[in-house]
């Protein structure tokens, strides 16, 4: 059946005699009766039949097809027809199409893209020797899925589905950074080609100094074009999270791109924290918008927080937590092109701005940067920056 209109009921159809039809069991004790429709209820009479069974045929295919017509997140229908499949072996790019007819009215519907997925992979199996075949397939699931995000930008459910076509495919990384410079071109707010972009980079490029630079280059031009944009914000901190970090994110590959062999960080690493602190203070001190915005703002707490830490991890003589070389990513004065290492102007930076994000810009939140005001206290209390105080 390809649609409701030419709805013949299975009662009616020859093919389907041998089959008694199940009618569901609402236990007798239902509140509310469903209104479901004479064809409704006729299909899924005989759909609970074959499911019994477990009858695996072309007209059990068929039924699912109808199923899932008139319910695309039946999930049982969904598995039934997978097993079905498996025994009949249809044409799965008849297949193809079908699963996409659903996804293009059903866009946000889990089963679909899962299904879609399972489809793709055994189009791939069946054809694992033709590598033109599996490269047009990478291309068409590339332009499909392309098009949904086209459609809904945010669209959860395609970029997930477009993240496992470039893990499945492995995708070249130029593609995928053009498809996402031209997705922010056109909405530099879309949160979700920022994570991928970010994934692209950091799981599949490799953040080394010169990918580093690259990106440091790409987000501060988005972000001076939107200054309040948390997402640019957010994707910039996250270039800097894995160095700061030090050992804790060394597992990542992207992270070994950054170390020398005796796990300290390369020193021309240590001039981008700077570069990406001075645009910070120097774009906050010159922009008002972005002066006002919650974003650089927190972004700075945070820049501040990491250099304080490392600054006294590594004057302790600790490598828990930071590399050797880690010399207190400084705070670039305002008559002065070179970073400052002094921990306590850094520490007075942070605590004001936290005082002013619960004061004037975030007072929603403002509870909590009082909370990290305290954090930052502490810590500085700890290693005997400032002496003991009593903190509120």
């Amino acid at each position: 059946m390809s649609s409701r209109e030419k709805y013949v009921f299975y009662k009616d159809r020859q093919e389907w005699d041998d089959v008694n039809p199940i009618p569901q069991d609402d236990g007798g004790r239902n509140i509310v009766n469903i209104a479901y429709s004479e064809e409704f209820v006729d299909a899924h009479d005989y759909f609970r039949a074959a499911l019994m069974k477990d009858e695996r045929s072309e007209r059990t295919f068929s039924l699912t097809s109808d199923i899932l017509l008139f319910n695309p997140a039946n999930y049982t229908a969904w598995e039934y027809r997978r097993r079905i499949i498996e025994e009949i072996s249809p044409d799965l790019n008849g297949e193809m199409r079908f699963v996409g007819g659903l996804i293009e009215d059903y866009s946000k519907n889990y089963q679909l893209w899962h299904h879609r997925q399972w489809v793709v992979e055994k189009l791939s199996q069946q054809n694992q020797n033709n590598s033109n075949f599996i490269t047009h397939l990478s291309s068409e699931e590339l332009d499909f899925v392309g098009s949904v995000i086209s459609d809904d930008p945010k669209n959860y459910h395609a970029w997930q589905h477009r993240r496992w076509i470039v893990t499945f495919f492995n995708v070249p990384v130029k593609t995928e950074l053009a498809f996402t410079e031209q997705t922010l071109s056109s909405d530099v707010y879309n949160n979700s080609a920022w994570n991928h972009r970010y994934y692209i980079v950091m799981c599949d490029e490799g953040l080394s100094s010169t990918v580093l630079q690259r990106e440091i280059d790409f987000v501060q031009r988005r972000i001076s074009f939107a200054p309040n944009n948390e997402s640019s914000w957010n994707y910039f901190y996250g270039l800097l999270m894995p160095i700061v970090r030090g050992k804790k994110h060394i597992h990542n590959s992207s992270c070994k791109l950054l170390v020398d062999q005796n796990s300290n960080i390369k020193q021309n690493i240590m001039s981008d924290l700077q570069i990406m602190q001075k645009f910070a203070e120097e774009l906050v001190a010159s922009d008002q918008i972005a002066g006002d915005c919650l974003a650089p703002l927190s972004f700075l707490v945070e820049v501040y927080a990491d250099c304080l830490e490392s600054y006294f991890t590594e004057k302790s003589g600790s490598t828990c937590e930071t590399h050797s070389s880690f010399n207190a990513v400084g705070v670039t004065s305002d008559d002065s092109n070179n970073a400052s290492s002094d921990p306590k102007e850094i520490f007075d930076r942070a605590v004001n701005l936290c005082e002013r994000l619960a004061r004037e810009v975030d007072r929603v939140r403002a509870n909590y940067w009082q909370y990290r005001a305290r954090q930052l206290m502490c810590f500085a209390k700890k290693v005997n920056l400032i002496p003991e105080i009593t903190i509120p």
